[in-house]
């Protein structure tokens, strides 16, 4: 019976260090991605926070968006992008129109200025994509998809 009991401890001791390693592992990934979504934004032209950024890339995903969807998206409080929103419209990034269905709501959406500058973050971030790509081996490349997919399910369902 001890050796059962010394099996069942050495297997949750070596879980444990697993879960420990491959939470190391996610963390440094997230802090990887933030970073070069930071990067993004200081890149080219026009430095935008990473705020701002993921902000103007939801409203260049989505044509417009309301303030709640721009602040939920980007995971700030409105009144957060209320004020980021104001620099950007002073600086002739995004422009504010009234809802055509409901007068009340107003929408924001890229001007032609906006709408450039995200080209070129675009254009910067798909550079870096494409350098990682060709950093992987074909079967890491098809892991490493699959495994991405996984991660955003599973994090979309916490």
């Amino acid at each position: 019976m001890s050796g059962r009991r010394r099996i069942e401890v050495g297997e949750a001791t070596a879980e444990a260090t697993a879960f420990e390693e491959f939470a190391d592992a996610l963390t440094e990934f997230f802090r990887a991605a933030r970073r070069v979504r930071g990067e993004a934004g200081e890149a080219g032209s026009r430095p935008v926070s990473l705020s701002q950024f993921t902000v103007l890339q939801t409203v260049a995903e989505q044509g417009d968006a309301t303030v709640g969807e721009l602040a939920h998206a980007a995971g700030v409080a409105t009144p957060t992008v209320t004020r980021m929103l104001g620099s950007l419209e002073r600086d002739g990034i995004v422009e504010r129109h009234r809802d055509d269905a409901d007068r009340r709501v107003v929408r924001i959406r890229l001007t032609p200025a906006g709408r450039g500058l995200m080209d070129e973050k675009r254009a910067w971030i798909a550079e870096r994509q494409r350098d990682v790509y060709a950093g992987l081996s074909e079967a890491d490349r098809r892991a490493a998809t699959r495994l991405m997919r996984r991660f955003a399910a599973l994090l979309e369902e916490l």
